[in-house]
């Protein structure tokens, strides 16, 4: 009895010939199981909060306010990422209904939960009377470094699996540690499998890349903004790009009446619109808010 690291599973990246045997997968605690990617998963959530205090308090806004609206944020992404999932998995929920609830064995969206999130913080500002433009800038950065770390967890826990590849970043994951629901509801096929391995694409890793890109471009652009709506509108105009575009690739991604689409295409895309519109309106505000303050006169010179 105690606290033990609990390994196992082998992952393979052999174009860049690189082994891992014993893939972390948690600890025993007094008997109880605790998964890695859970332990990240909620890690993640207090990174998200303490970046996002910092910045709040830099801007002498009250935390709060962060901390009331985190609480509600947890509770709707929990719903939203589900509801979600659902949605864009519904070819095989529609056949198996009594597992709609069933969250024990995964199953939850991430652009699911963003836009949980989004709805329930325009609602809270609202009745707080809040800006939700400086609320979403102040937030944003602190959620994608928690989206970073989250992306980790599902790579320790071999989710979020791509299809075929052999490039140079393909990834060998053992039979035994693959999802067997999500393969089957996926575009699994036999030329994936290399011995006792599925050999994907990585796409866990390539999100927690991206999203780190985007982490700092955020928080560049939040140090020199002029108008609140900018780090928003970054923002989803980035996670939609990479959504939209890791469909393609993402195993488990359903297709609408055989087209090469997905649900997520569809709503990653209005993400980008989305914030591109807000970015553009934006940017006008500001414009015409520097066309209308007076120029500034020499008074070196006199008349």
């Amino acid at each position: 009895m105690g606290i033990l690291l609990t390994t196992g599973g082998q992952v393979n990246f052999p174009g860049l010939g690189l082994t891992i045997e014993n893939l972390i997968e948690g600890f025993d605690i007094f008997g109880l199981h605790i998964s890695l990617s859970g332990i990240l998963i909620a890690l993640s959530m207090f990174l998200g909060l303490f970046i996002t205090e910092r910045l709040a308090k830099k801007t002498e806004q009250n935390t709060e306010h962060y901390l009331d609206l985190a609480i509600r944020l947890v509770i709707a992404s929990v719903i939203g990422a589900r509801i979600g999932y659902v949605l864009s998995h519904w070819q095989y929920f529609i056949t198996d209904q009594g597992s709609v609830f069933d969250i024990s064995d995964g199953g939850m969206s991430a652009i699911g939960a963003i836009i949980a999130g989004l709805l329930v913080s325009l609602v809270y500002c609202k009745q707080k009377k809040l800006s939700w433009l400086q609320i979403c800038d102040t937030s944003l950065p602190g959620i994608v470094a928690g989206q970073i770390v989250a992306s980790l967890g599902c790579f320790f826990g071999r989710n979020m699996l791509g299809t075929y590849s052999d490039g140079t970043f393909a990834m060998q994951v053992a039979l035994q540690d693959v999802d067997v629901k999500a393969v089957s509801m996926g575009r699994a096929s036999a030329h994936m499998i290399r011995g006792n391995f599925l050999q994907v694409h990585p796409v866990a890793l390539y999100e927690a890349f991206i999203l780190l890109v985007l982490f700092n471009l955020l928080m560049v652009t939040w140090k020199v903004k002029r108008m609140n709506g900018i780090v928003l509108s970054l923002y989803l105009m980035g996670y939609g790009l990479m959504v939209f575009c890791m469909e393609f690739i993402r195993l488990d991604s359903q297709k609408i009446m055989g087209s090469s689409f997905s649900i997520e295409h569809i709503v990653s895309g209005a993400l980008f619109l989305t914030g591109a519109m807000i970015f553009v309106d934006q940017a006008r505000k500001y414009h015409d808010i520097k066309k209308a303050q007076p120029k500034n006169l020499n008074p070196g010179k006199k008349a």
